[in-house]
Protein backbone atom coordinates (compact mmCIF):
# COMPACT_ATOMS: atom_id res chain seq x y z
CA UNK A 1 0.00 0.00 0.00
CA UNK A 2 1.05 3.43 -0.94
CA UNK A 3 -0.98 4.97 1.63
CA UNK A 4 -2.85 3.61 5.30
CA UNK A 5 -1.97 1.26 7.19
CA UNK A 6 0.23 1.06 10.24
CA UNK A 7 4.05 1.12 10.45
CA UNK A 8 6.69 3.31 8.76
CA UNK A 9 7.38 4.82 5.73
CA UNK A 10 10.19 2.85 3.50
CA UNK A 11 10.42 4.34 0.10
CA UNK A 12 6.98 5.52 -0.91
CA UNK A 13 5.32 2.24 0.81
CA UNK A 14 3.84 1.58 4.27
CA UNK A 15 4.72 -1.62 5.87
CA UNK A 16 2.38 -3.41 7.40
CA UNK A 17 2.41 -3.81 11.09
CA UNK A 18 1.03 -7.25 10.85
CA UNK A 19 1.31 -10.38 7.99
CA UNK A 20 -1.95 -11.25 8.82
CA UNK A 21 -5.78 -10.56 8.61
CA UNK A 22 -8.31 -10.74 10.99
CA UNK A 23 -9.43 -14.17 9.73
CA UNK A 24 -5.95 -15.53 9.77
CA UNK A 25 -4.90 -15.22 6.53
CA UNK A 26 -1.79 -14.21 5.34
CA UNK A 27 -1.68 -10.24 3.74
CA UNK A 28 0.30 -10.09 0.80
CA UNK A 29 2.27 -6.69 2.15
CA UNK A 30 3.81 -9.54 4.42
CA UNK A 31 6.01 -9.91 1.06
CA UNK A 32 6.86 -6.22 0.63
CA UNK A 33 7.69 -6.09 4.75
CA UNK A 34 10.15 -8.95 4.58
CA UNK A 35 11.56 -7.43 1.16
CA UNK A 36 11.69 -3.42 2.95
CA UNK A 37 13.73 -5.42 5.91
CA UNK A 38 16.36 -7.21 3.53
CA UNK A 39 16.92 -3.74 2.09
CA UNK A 40 17.50 -2.12 5.67
CA UNK A 41 20.02 -5.35 6.60
CA UNK A 42 21.64 -4.49 3.54
CA UNK A 43 22.22 -1.01 3.65
CA UNK A 44 23.55 -0.66 7.00
CA UNK A 45 25.88 -3.39 5.87
CA UNK A 46 27.17 -1.09 3.42
CA UNK A 47 27.42 1.56 5.46
CA UNK A 48 24.23 3.56 4.88
CA UNK A 49 21.44 4.32 6.70
CA UNK A 50 18.39 3.03 4.29
CA UNK A 51 15.53 5.25 5.77
CA UNK A 52 17.50 8.41 5.65
CA UNK A 53 19.59 7.39 2.90
CA UNK A 54 23.17 8.57 5.09
CA UNK A 55 26.01 7.08 5.92
CA UNK A 56 26.22 5.39 9.01
CA UNK A 57 28.70 6.98 12.07
CA UNK A 58 31.75 5.55 11.55
CA UNK A 59 31.57 3.85 8.42
CA UNK A 60 33.69 6.35 6.17
CA UNK A 61 36.25 6.31 8.67
CA UNK A 62 36.70 2.55 8.89
CA UNK A 63 36.96 2.22 4.84
CA UNK A 64 39.59 5.17 5.05
CA UNK A 65 41.81 2.55 7.81
CA UNK A 66 41.14 0.15 5.76
CA UNK A 67 42.49 1.49 2.47
CA UNK A 68 45.08 3.10 4.64
CA UNK A 69 46.51 0.03 6.04
CA UNK A 70 46.43 -1.90 2.52
CA UNK A 71 48.56 1.28 1.20
CA UNK A 72 51.02 0.44 4.07
CA UNK A 73 51.17 -3.13 3.35
CA UNK A 74 51.83 -2.80 -0.65
CA UNK A 75 54.50 0.06 0.41
CA UNK A 76 56.11 -2.02 2.81
CA UNK A 77 56.26 -5.02 0.45
CA UNK A 78 57.61 -2.92 -2.27
CA UNK A 79 60.53 -1.40 0.25
CA UNK A 80 61.42 -4.58 1.28
CA UNK A 81 61.84 -5.63 -1.95
CA UNK A 82 63.85 -2.54 -2.95
CA UNK A 83 65.90 -3.36 -0.25
CA UNK A 84 66.19 -6.93 -1.95
CA UNK A 85 67.71 -5.63 -5.20
CA UNK A 86 69.72 -2.86 -3.92
CA UNK A 87 73.40 -3.40 -5.09
CA UNK A 88 75.63 -4.50 -1.95
CA UNK A 89 77.63 -1.23 -2.34
CA UNK A 90 75.12 0.37 -0.56
CA UNK A 91 76.00 -0.85 2.22
CA UNK A 92 79.41 -2.04 2.24
CA UNK A 93 82.38 -1.16 0.10
CA UNK A 94 85.34 -2.72 1.27
CA UNK A 95 84.53 -1.98 4.64
CA UNK A 96 81.67 -1.27 6.63
CA UNK A 97 80.30 2.33 6.33
CA UNK A 98 81.27 3.54 9.81
CA UNK A 99 79.23 7.05 9.19
CA UNK A 100 76.16 5.12 8.87
CA UNK A 101 77.18 2.60 11.58
CA UNK A 102 77.86 5.41 14.12
CA UNK A 103 74.76 6.68 14.26
CA UNK A 104 72.81 3.45 13.88
CA UNK A 105 73.91 0.42 15.23
CA UNK A 106 71.35 -2.25 14.03
CA UNK A 107 72.33 -0.99 10.52
CA UNK A 108 74.93 -3.77 10.86
CA UNK A 109 72.68 -6.74 10.32
CA UNK A 110 71.55 -5.44 6.93
CA UNK A 111 75.03 -4.82 5.95
CA UNK A 112 75.33 -8.71 6.80
CA UNK A 113 72.73 -10.08 5.41
CA UNK A 114 73.11 -8.23 1.87
CA UNK A 115 77.33 -9.49 2.13
CA UNK A 116 75.57 -13.26 2.62
CA UNK A 117 73.79 -12.66 -0.08
CA UNK A 118 76.50 -11.58 -2.87
CA UNK A 119 78.65 -14.61 -1.29
CA UNK A 120 75.78 -17.47 -2.41
CA UNK A 121 75.20 -15.35 -5.83
CA UNK A 122 78.76 -15.81 -6.38
CA UNK A 123 79.76 -19.14 -4.84
CA UNK A 124 82.73 -17.69 -3.01
CA UNK A 125 84.67 -20.00 -0.53
CA UNK A 126 87.46 -19.77 1.45
CA UNK A 127 86.80 -15.99 1.52
CA UNK A 128 88.58 -14.12 4.69
CA UNK A 129 86.83 -12.04 7.12
CA UNK A 130 88.77 -9.21 9.08
CA UNK A 131 87.33 -8.14 12.56
CA UNK A 132 88.69 -5.73 15.02
CA UNK A 133 88.76 -2.28 15.62
CA UNK A 134 90.08 0.83 14.10
CA UNK A 135 93.79 -0.57 13.18
CA UNK A 136 92.10 -2.89 10.85
CA UNK A 137 89.46 -1.07 9.64
CA UNK A 138 91.85 1.50 8.52
CA UNK A 139 91.89 4.25 10.18
CA UNK A 140 92.68 7.14 9.05
CA UNK A 141 92.75 6.03 5.48
CA UNK A 142 89.76 6.05 3.04
CA UNK A 143 88.04 2.34 2.02
CA UNK A 144 89.86 2.07 -0.87
CA UNK A 145 93.56 1.99 1.07
CA UNK A 146 92.19 0.21 3.94
CA UNK A 147 93.09 -3.86 4.48
CA UNK A 148 90.45 -5.68 2.63
CA UNK A 149 91.82 -4.26 -1.15
CA UNK A 150 95.62 -4.46 -0.02
CA UNK A 151 94.87 -7.69 1.01
CA UNK A 152 93.52 -8.65 -2.19
CA UNK A 153 95.82 -7.19 -3.67
CA UNK A 154 98.72 -8.84 -2.17
CA UNK A 155 96.80 -12.13 -2.83
CA UNK A 156 96.79 -11.60 -6.66
CA UNK A 157 100.55 -10.87 -7.05
CA UNK A 158 100.73 -14.48 -6.08
CA UNK A 159 98.00 -15.85 -7.51
CA UNK A 160 95.23 -16.49 -5.03
CA UNK A 161 92.07 -14.77 -5.85
CA UNK A 162 90.92 -15.03 -2.58
CA UNK A 163 88.23 -12.27 -1.43
CA UNK A 164 88.41 -10.54 2.17
CA UNK A 165 85.12 -8.92 4.07
CA UNK A 166 86.66 -6.40 6.01
CA UNK A 167 83.71 -6.38 9.22
CA UNK A 168 86.10 -3.90 11.67
CA UNK A 169 84.85 -0.88 13.05
CA UNK A 170 86.62 1.43 15.23
CA UNK A 171 86.30 0.69 18.98
CA UNK A 172 84.72 -2.61 17.68
CA UNK A 173 85.55 -4.18 21.32
CA UNK A 174 85.84 -8.39 22.03
CA UNK A 175 82.22 -8.49 23.18
CA UNK A 176 81.03 -6.74 20.16
CA UNK A 177 83.86 -9.03 17.95
CA UNK A 178 82.06 -12.05 20.04
CA UNK A 179 78.66 -10.94 19.05
CA UNK A 180 79.31 -10.63 15.36
CA UNK A 181 81.33 -14.13 14.72
CA UNK A 182 78.00 -15.60 16.09
CA UNK A 183 75.64 -13.02 13.74
CA UNK A 184 78.27 -14.53 10.97
CA UNK A 185 76.80 -17.72 11.56
CA UNK A 186 73.41 -16.07 11.51
CA UNK A 187 73.67 -15.31 7.96
CA UNK A 188 75.32 -18.26 6.94
CA UNK A 189 78.78 -16.36 6.59
CA UNK A 190 81.90 -18.81 7.22
CA UNK A 191 84.31 -18.43 10.01
CA UNK A 192 87.25 -20.58 8.43
CA UNK A 193 88.89 -17.76 7.93
CA UNK A 194 89.31 -14.84 10.39
CA UNK A 195 91.65 -12.34 11.11
CA UNK A 196 91.53 -10.44 14.42
CA UNK A 197 92.80 -7.65 16.13
CA UNK A 198 92.97 -6.61 19.58
CA UNK A 199 94.35 -3.64 21.11
CA UNK A 200 96.45 -3.42 24.72
CA UNK A 201 93.62 -0.90 25.75
CA UNK A 202 90.70 -3.12 25.77
CA UNK A 203 92.25 -4.78 28.66
CA UNK A 204 94.08 -2.30 30.98
CA UNK A 205 92.28 -2.06 34.14
CA UNK A 206 89.97 1.21 33.44
CA UNK A 207 88.76 -0.19 30.27
CA UNK A 208 84.91 -1.32 29.61
CA UNK A 209 83.34 -3.01 32.07
CA UNK A 210 81.00 -4.94 29.63
CA UNK A 211 83.79 -5.91 27.24
CA UNK A 212 81.13 -4.57 25.02
CA UNK A 213 81.18 -0.74 23.18
CA UNK A 214 78.43 -1.05 20.40
CA UNK A 215 76.60 -3.98 20.57
CA UNK A 216 74.60 -4.10 23.56
CA UNK A 217 71.35 -5.66 21.83
CA UNK A 218 72.74 -7.77 19.14
CA UNK A 219 75.07 -9.53 22.36
CA UNK A 220 71.91 -10.29 24.33
CA UNK A 221 70.34 -11.84 21.10
CA UNK A 222 72.89 -13.97 20.17
CA UNK A 223 74.05 -15.10 23.79
CA UNK A 224 72.02 -14.32 26.10
CA UNK A 225 74.04 -15.65 29.01
CA UNK A 226 76.87 -13.60 28.57
CA UNK A 227 74.98 -10.32 27.90
CA UNK A 228 73.69 -11.24 31.43
CA UNK A 229 76.59 -12.09 33.03
CA UNK A 230 78.76 -8.95 31.69
CA UNK A 231 75.41 -6.20 32.48
CA UNK A 232 74.38 -7.98 35.74
CA UNK A 233 77.23 -5.21 37.15
CA UNK A 234 76.99 -2.56 34.62
CA UNK A 235 74.82 0.83 35.11
CA UNK A 236 70.97 -0.28 33.87
CA UNK A 237 69.48 1.42 31.31
CA UNK A 238 66.23 3.39 31.97
CA UNK A 239 63.53 1.79 31.85
CA UNK A 240 62.31 3.66 28.73
CA UNK A 241 65.16 4.27 26.84
CA UNK A 242 65.41 0.21 27.04
CA UNK A 243 62.01 0.02 25.93
CA UNK A 244 62.68 2.40 23.01
CA UNK A 245 65.90 0.60 21.96
CA UNK A 246 64.58 -2.55 22.15
CA UNK A 247 61.62 -1.81 19.72
CA UNK A 248 64.19 0.14 17.63
CA UNK A 249 66.33 -2.92 17.25
CA UNK A 250 63.17 -5.30 16.39
CA UNK A 251 62.36 -3.25 13.53
CA UNK A 252 65.50 -2.50 11.89
CA UNK A 253 65.94 -6.44 12.26
CA UNK A 254 62.85 -7.51 10.46
CA UNK A 255 61.84 -4.25 8.16
CA UNK A 256 64.80 -3.57 6.34
CA UNK A 257 63.33 0.00 5.10
CA UNK A 258 63.96 1.42 8.83
CA UNK A 259 67.96 0.47 8.77
CA UNK A 260 68.41 1.30 4.77
CA UNK A 261 67.14 4.68 5.04
CA UNK A 262 69.90 5.71 6.84
CA UNK A 263 72.14 3.73 3.85
CA UNK A 264 70.24 6.35 1.17
CA UNK A 265 71.48 9.30 2.88
CA UNK A 266 74.81 8.13 2.80
CA UNK A 267 74.17 7.90 -0.91
CA UNK A 268 72.88 10.76 -1.19
CA UNK A 269 75.66 12.87 0.63
CA UNK A 270 78.43 10.22 -1.16
CA UNK A 271 76.08 11.79 -4.64
CA UNK A 272 76.06 15.81 -3.33
CA UNK A 273 79.23 16.22 -1.47
CA UNK A 274 82.13 16.72 -3.88
CA UNK A 275 85.19 14.36 -3.06
CA UNK A 276 83.09 12.68 -0.08
CA UNK A 277 85.28 9.69 1.46
CA UNK A 278 84.82 7.52 4.40
CA UNK A 279 87.53 8.82 5.99
CA UNK A 280 88.52 9.17 9.74
CA UNK A 281 91.53 11.57 10.14
CA UNK A 282 94.68 13.10 8.89
CA UNK A 283 96.67 10.42 7.02
CA UNK A 284 100.13 12.19 7.41
CA UNK A 285 102.71 10.77 9.49
CA UNK A 286 102.52 11.67 13.39
CA UNK A 287 105.75 13.45 13.57
CA UNK A 288 103.96 16.46 10.77
CA UNK A 289 101.39 16.64 13.27
CA UNK A 290 102.68 19.45 15.72
CA UNK A 291 99.57 19.36 18.47
CA UNK A 292 99.51 15.37 18.79
CA UNK A 293 101.99 14.64 21.61
CA UNK A 294 100.23 16.58 23.58
CA UNK A 295 96.82 15.71 22.76
CA UNK A 296 98.33 12.12 23.90
CA UNK A 297 98.66 13.70 27.52
CA UNK A 298 95.83 15.01 28.26
CA UNK A 299 93.88 13.35 30.96
CA UNK A 300 90.98 11.96 28.88
CA UNK A 301 93.55 10.08 26.82
CA UNK A 302 95.93 8.86 29.69
CA UNK A 303 94.10 5.55 30.27
CA UNK A 304 95.01 4.01 26.42
CA UNK A 305 98.61 3.65 28.13
CA UNK A 306 97.60 2.38 31.51
CA UNK A 307 100.72 0.05 33.27
CA UNK A 308 98.54 -0.63 35.88
CA UNK A 309 98.11 -4.02 35.93
CA UNK A 310 95.74 -6.24 34.09
CA UNK A 311 93.44 -8.64 35.49
CA UNK A 312 93.07 -11.29 32.77
CA UNK A 313 90.60 -14.10 34.40
CA UNK A 314 87.08 -14.41 34.11
CA UNK A 315 86.27 -11.60 36.67
CA UNK A 316 87.04 -9.40 33.58
CA UNK A 317 84.13 -8.95 30.71
CA UNK A 318 87.33 -8.21 28.08
CA UNK A 319 88.75 -12.10 29.26
CA UNK A 320 84.85 -13.58 29.27
CA UNK A 321 84.43 -12.78 25.24
CA UNK A 322 87.88 -13.65 24.12
CA UNK A 323 87.60 -16.95 25.76
CA UNK A 324 84.06 -17.81 24.10
CA UNK A 325 85.73 -16.18 21.06
CA UNK A 326 88.65 -19.10 21.30
CA UNK A 327 85.54 -21.55 22.07
CA UNK A 328 83.59 -20.43 18.71
CA UNK A 329 87.26 -20.67 17.13
CA UNK A 330 88.43 -23.84 17.79
CA UNK A 331 89.47 -25.11 14.66
CA UNK A 332 89.27 -23.14 12.37
CA UNK A 333 92.01 -20.76 10.96
CA UNK A 334 92.34 -17.61 13.64
CA UNK A 335 95.09 -15.05 12.98
CA UNK A 336 95.11 -12.59 15.96
CA UNK A 337 96.93 -9.30 15.82
CA UNK A 338 98.40 -7.48 18.73
CA UNK A 339 99.16 -4.00 17.48
CA UNK A 340 102.40 -2.13 19.27
CA UNK A 341 102.19 1.45 20.51
CA UNK A 342 104.75 4.05 18.69
CA UNK A 343 107.75 3.59 20.42
CA UNK A 344 109.18 7.29 19.22
CA UNK A 345 105.58 8.85 19.82
CA UNK A 346 105.50 7.55 23.40
CA UNK A 347 108.89 6.85 24.43
CA UNK A 348 108.39 7.15 28.20
CA UNK A 349 104.78 4.60 28.21
CA UNK A 350 106.28 2.21 26.47
CA UNK A 351 109.40 1.63 28.72
CA UNK A 352 107.30 1.55 31.29
CA UNK A 353 107.77 -1.77 33.40
CA UNK A 354 103.82 -2.23 33.58
CA UNK A 355 103.30 -1.88 30.48
CA UNK A 356 106.03 -4.00 29.22
CA UNK A 357 104.56 -6.70 31.51
CA UNK A 358 101.14 -6.12 30.53
CA UNK A 359 102.08 -6.70 27.19
CA UNK A 360 103.99 -10.11 27.74
CA UNK A 361 100.98 -11.35 29.94
CA UNK A 362 98.54 -10.64 27.65
CA UNK A 363 100.32 -11.93 24.25
CA UNK A 364 101.08 -15.19 26.82
CA UNK A 365 97.08 -15.45 27.32
CA UNK A 366 95.94 -15.05 23.58
CA UNK A 367 99.00 -17.45 22.56
CA UNK A 368 97.05 -20.16 24.98
CA UNK A 369 93.97 -19.77 23.04
CA UNK A 370 93.53 -22.10 19.56
CA UNK A 371 95.15 -18.56 17.88
CA UNK A 372 97.94 -18.00 15.42
CA UNK A 373 98.73 -15.05 17.66
CA UNK A 374 101.31 -12.18 15.83
CA UNK A 375 103.08 -9.13 18.09
CA UNK A 376 103.40 -6.54 15.45
CA UNK A 377 105.80 -4.77 17.91
CA UNK A 378 108.78 -3.90 16.12
CA UNK A 379 107.27 -4.91 12.55
CA UNK A 380 106.17 -1.68 11.22
CA UNK A 381 108.49 1.24 11.08
CA UNK A 382 107.13 3.93 13.56
CA UNK A 383 107.70 6.58 10.89
CA UNK A 384 104.64 4.82 9.20
CA UNK A 385 102.24 5.32 12.15
CA UNK A 386 99.78 8.01 11.38
CA UNK A 387 99.89 8.29 15.48
CA UNK A 388 100.08 5.76 18.58
CA UNK A 389 98.63 3.03 16.97
CA UNK A 390 97.10 3.33 13.67
CA UNK A 391 99.04 3.45 10.26
CA UNK A 392 99.40 5.78 7.29
CA UNK A 393 98.95 4.59 3.67
CA UNK A 394 102.56 3.08 3.50
CA UNK A 395 101.67 1.68 6.93
CA UNK A 396 98.67 -0.66 6.15
CA UNK A 397 100.88 -1.57 2.79
CA UNK A 398 103.10 -3.17 5.30
CA UNK A 399 100.63 -4.46 7.65
CA UNK A 400 99.04 -5.72 4.59
CA UNK A 401 101.98 -7.92 3.29
CA UNK A 402 102.86 -9.06 6.99
CA UNK A 403 99.14 -10.49 7.46
CA UNK A 404 99.42 -12.04 4.06
CA UNK A 405 102.27 -13.94 4.45
CA UNK A 406 100.99 -15.20 7.75
CA UNK A 407 97.58 -16.12 6.27
CA UNK A 408 98.36 -17.41 3.15
CA UNK A 409 99.31 -21.16 4.01
CA UNK A 410 96.16 -21.97 6.00
CA UNK A 411 94.16 -20.95 2.51
CA UNK A 412 94.48 -23.79 -0.62
CA UNK A 413 96.76 -22.99 -3.12
CA UNK A 414 95.07 -22.05 -6.19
Amino acid sequence: YRSGGAGVKHRGWRRAGSCLHGDGKKDKICILGHFAGSIHASGARNGFDPITQERTPGSAHVKLIGKLALFAAILLLVTQLACVAAPTTLVYNHRLKYAVFKDNVNTLEPAIWKLSRQIRREGLKDYVVLLGDSVLFSTPVDEYASMGPLLEKAARADGYATRVFNLALPSEYPGDIHAILQLLDRYGISRDHVVINFNYFEFVADSSATGVFWLRHQLRDVDPASYEKVYRSAVPTPPAEAVKKGIAHWLDRRVWVFSMKDYLRNRLMAATVPGYRDTLGDTRPWFEKETLPEELQKKENRWYFSDKPMVLDESRAAVHHVNHIADLQAGKGTLVLLPAYNRDLLPKETSSPGYIDNRKRLLAYLSGKPFDVLDLDGRIDCRLHADFVHFTPEGYKELAGIVWERIKPTLPTP
